[in-house]
């Protein structure tokens, strides 16, 4: 699912995380960067000269819950990005994912107690 939009030097950046924890960062349509992390990893890239970081982290201000920490050069940049809006049934259908798996959990280990 893509969370962000960026637009650096007039190439597009994009920001990927799958539900299993996938990050990807693309690059004018190109996948840059690759890694697997449950709570945010730092992506290292190249545009023309300059080295650029991106790092998600937790940002309860956001919409998702998380919020971009972009470097160039190792220095913050202070750009905005085009955020995805998120979907209100793929919102409802985690939540009642989560809510059918907690119960199944409490259920089954009740059981086991008593």
């Amino acid at each position: 699912m893509k969370y962000i939009t960026y637009t650096i030097e007039d190439q597009t950046l994009e920001f990927y995380n799958s539900i299993l924890g996938r990050e990807s960062v693309v690059l004018n349509g190109k996948k840059i960067s690759e890694k697997r992390s449950f709570f945010g990893t730092e992506h290292y890239f190249t545009i023309g000269e300059d080295n650029y970081s991106i790092r998600p982290s937790l940002d309860f201000s956001s919409i998702w819950g998380i919020g971009f920490k972009l470097h160039r050069n190792g220095l913050p940049l202070n750009i905005s990005g085009q955020r995805v809006k998120k979907n209100k049934w793929m919102v409802l259908a985690f939540v009642l994912a989560g809510l059918a798996i907690g119960f199944s959990v409490g259920y089954y280990t009740a059981l086991l107690i008593f």
